[in-house]
């Protein structure tokens, strides 16, 4: 082993910020994904409204198209965003995030743990002078942290190992991530 190798190509490549840029949008579409696949959920598992059950069939239906069957609608729609300059969100961190931030498994996951939580904490905290936000906040959440470490977990990972997206967006060399910057590295010399 000679570690000056590795510090050689920390120091002499695009892998440093690759590094961090994978690491941000990890970790910030997992927290997007666990934040708003929780809100989906109790919306679909607490409260009642006409055609809860038609939407959440669709919500399911979307875990049922291949996300690279989605490259080019969202590259075109990221593109026309207006008030985002000439290139609309391509090559930006909103960019690399936003189009997966959401997913329908994070959705289901999390809506199929708050209906096995009884409904009677509900009626205990409306009684006590809670509003739908509050049991949502105070009741819900303390009680789905497996479930939402889960859907975070895999959120993560998700985000950390997508290459077809961040390759389609990511243009210059300060926003590739990692996967790209090691791809490209590993055919730097052939």
């Amino acid at each position: 082993l000679h570690f000056e190798n590795f510090i050689k190509i920390w120091e002499g490549t695009i892998l440093p910020r690759a590094f961090l840029n994978t690491f941000i949008v990890a970790t910030a579409g997992a927290v997007i994904n666990v934040f708003f696949a929780s809100l989906a959920a109790f919306a679909f598992a607490r409260l009642r409204f006409p055609g809860r059950n038609a939407l959440f069939l669709f919500v399911l239906a979307t875990m049922m198209i291949p996300p690279g069957l989605m490259v080019v609608p969202l590259f075109s729609m990221l593109k026309g965003v207006p008030f985002a300059g000439p290139n609309g969100l391509l090559d930006t961190y909103l960019g690399l995030i936003l189009p997966f931030a959401v997913t329908g498994f994070g959705i289901f996951l999390l809506r199929q743990y708050l209906i096995s939580i009884p409904r009677e904490l509900d009626e205990q905290a409306t009684i006590d002078g809670c509003n739908k936000f509050q049991i949502y906040w105070k009741i819900i959440l303390p009680l789905c942290k497996p479930a939402l470490s889960l859907v975070g977990l895999f959120s993560f990972l998700s985000h950390w190992n997508e290459y077809l997206w961040h390759l389609t967006v990511a243009r210059s060399e300060e926003m590739f991530t990692l996967q790209i910057a090691l791809a490209r590295f590993q055919n730097q010399y052939n």
